[in-house]
């Protein structure tokens, strides 16, 4: 291309994975570098639902920096780039205090739980602790009861 590019590609370091192995083969692929997982953490996706903003990362994480020639004239990607690139993931670490909290009511340790999260499983009525499939089958079964019954009383 004729204009300057540059990617910033996070993925989890799955390096078995078609993608990471393309990334890596790359002709435009500048810089690569590999947090481990105990070095970093991450903005949880469903930071709005949960108590705690930040998350453990359940993965080693791979950091792919593609450019373009003009965008690697454009943007110099130097040792002090993956400096505070590192610096910067370390901060979404969450602190002692959330992980012993998160580790006593047993969510969100990632791999430690089983994913934990904010949901563990599908959701359950409330009333009948039935599933939500099952209790959607439930109520289908009544609303089909009730209309057949109306036809009766037509007849």
């Amino acid at each position: 291309t004729n204009k300057p590019l540059s990617f910033i590609v996070v993925v989890p370091g799955w390096v078995d994975e078609p993608c990471w192995k393309k990334l890596k083969g790359s002709k435009y692929l500048r810089k690569f570098f590999l947090i481990a997982k105990s070095d970093h953490g991450f903005c949880d996706g469903a930071q709005h639902q949960r108590q705690d903003r930040f998350r453990e990362s359940p993965f080693d994480t791979g950091i792919f920096v593609l450019q373009s020639d003009l965008g690697k004239t454009r943007w110099q990607i130097t040792d002090a780039f993956e400096k505070a690139f590192r610096e910067s993931m370390a901060e979404g670490f969450p602190t002692e205090a959330v992980r012993a909290r998160r580790a006593r009511t047993g969510r969100g340790m990632a791999d430690l739980d089983g994913a934990g999260g904010v949901y563990k499983g599908k959701k359950r009525h409330r009333d009948s602790n039935v599933g939500v499939e099952a209790r959607r089958k439930t109520e289908r079964k009544k609303k089909r009861r009730s209309k057949s019954k109306k036809k009766e009383i037509i007849v």
